[in-house]
């Protein structure tokens, strides 16, 4: 079983749950988006983690 956490977070376009609890653990899901126009940000993995991280200043 499993519970979504509402993290206020702005709705996605992305089809999945921002964070979830299950089992004992926190799973947390970050989408690398463009703040102006809310297209995903494709790259490495570096450059969509320094998006992602970008997001939460």
């Amino acid at each position: 079983m499993f519970e979504v956490i509402d993290t206020g977070a702005d709705p996605s376009d992305v089809p999945v749950s921002e964070a979830v609890r299950a089992c004992g653990l926190f799973w947390s899901v970050h989408v690398s988006e463009d703040p102006v126009t809310g297209e995903p940000v494709f790259g490495d993995i570096e450059t969509q983690a320094r998006r992602t991280l970008q997001t939460w200043k």
